[in-house]
């Protein structure tokens, strides 16, 4: 499970609405199917208008992002 961003959920409800609040409710899943896919964990997420992870996998290190569209 991840840890979304208090601003995170503040930004899409106040300027997304709706679509923001789904978008919202879909990340850990949409998190949890990358990560796993990657074999990889992630480290820490941080955001205000998406959701960027540092991630690590043996050998690699990286970020990914989700963003509202």
């Amino acid at each position: 499970m991840i840890d979304i961003p208090e601003q995170l959920v503040a930004t899409q409800a106040m300027y997304n609405g709706a679509a923001g609040r789904a978008f919202i409710a879909a990340l850990p899943e949409r998190a949890a199917h990358f990560l796993g896919r990657w074999e990889a964990s992630a480290a820490f997420q941080r955001g205000v208008a998406a959701l960027a992870q540092y991630i690590a996998r043996e050998g690699h290190r990286g970020f990914s992002w989700a963003r509202a569209v």
